[in-house]
């Protein structure tokens, strides 16, 4: 798992570019993130935004963690802010190549978090032991969120409230990161790469989901599909709950009936319902 996640982008993904330039991103479509979804399950979540998109309306989209996905998700909504984080063990590499890819879209905003010494600590202890760092040391969660919070009040300022918020960051606070946006009541919230929750004993708790304490004001959702993907949505959004509950039983009779189908077309048809 750990290798996935530090190859994926910048190895795997980049071998399936039919004849691109890094500064022309039309290559990246629904259908191609389709097919990398199957072939790699990098992006196995695409059917579900379009379920998502088709439901309800995205005036402003954060992500945490800039891929190829972000194109989609910026043809979608209103405004997207990609944030990518930056540590000793990694380099804005990658935040370089979706700036080059991206650079004509103007609703685009990215942005690099700095890692602290504290959130540095925090990450590692987090994949070394599976245990949450914040009962040694909660700094970093306060400084993330004053992160979170800064640039959810300058989109809601510049007309673009967060509506959706997507977890999928390369590094392994993702179970803090969505604590953290529930905690600051976007709408809907997304996390990929959940399967840990249901996964053998030697996963668990890689990514931090125990941390999350789905709230009494939100629905969980978790979609049984690839590595999984989860949303939790707030009660003030009850269309969008039932949708992408109607959609998550649908996509689970479909699994059921169809084992060893991985085909992305019985899903696309779902979302398109």
């Amino acid at each position: 798992m750990i290798k996935r996640i530090s190859l994926l982008s910048a190895t795997s993904i980049t071998l399936l570019i039919p004849n691109a330039h890094s500064n022309d991103s039309d290559f990246i479509t629904y259908d191609w993130l389709a097919t990398c979804g199957i072939e790699t399950a990098y992006t196995d979540h695409i059917a579900h935004f379009r379920k998502l998109f088709n439901t309800m309306h995205v005036r402003g989209f954060l992500e945490c963690g800039c891929g190829f996905s972000t194109k989609y998700f910026m043809d979608h909504s209103e405004k997207v802010i990609s944030i990518e984080f930056i540590t000793t063990d990694t380099n804005d590499q990658w935040l370089k190549k979706c700036i080059d890819l991206y650079k004509d879209f103007p609703h685009w905003t990215p942005l690099a978090y700095q890692a602290s010494p504290c959130f540095e600590k925090a990450a590692s202890y987090q994949c070394a032991t599976h245990q949450d760092y914040a009962l040694i040391d909660s700094s970093y969660l306060v400084e993330l969120d004053t992160f979170f919070k800064t640039h959810i009040a300058s989109s809601a300022l510049q007309g673009h409230p967060i509506d959706v918020a997507f977890v999928d960051a390369g590094i392994y606070l993702r179970g803090d990161m969505v604590k953290l946006l529930l905690g600051n009541k976007v709408p809907v919230v997304i996390a990929h790469d959940t399967y840990e929750d249901t996964s053998k004993e030697v996963d668990k708790g890689l990514y931090g989901w125990f941390k999350v304490k789905t709230p009494p004001d939100y629905v969980k959702i978790q979609i049984p599909w690839g590595v999984q993907t989860t949303f939790w949505i707030h009660d003030s959004l009850p269309h969008v709950a039932m949708a992408m509950y109607h959609y998550c039983a649908q996509v689970a009779s479909h699994k059921e009936a169809h084992p060893g189908d991985y085909s992305y077309e019985p899903l696309t048809a779902l979302a398109d319902e």
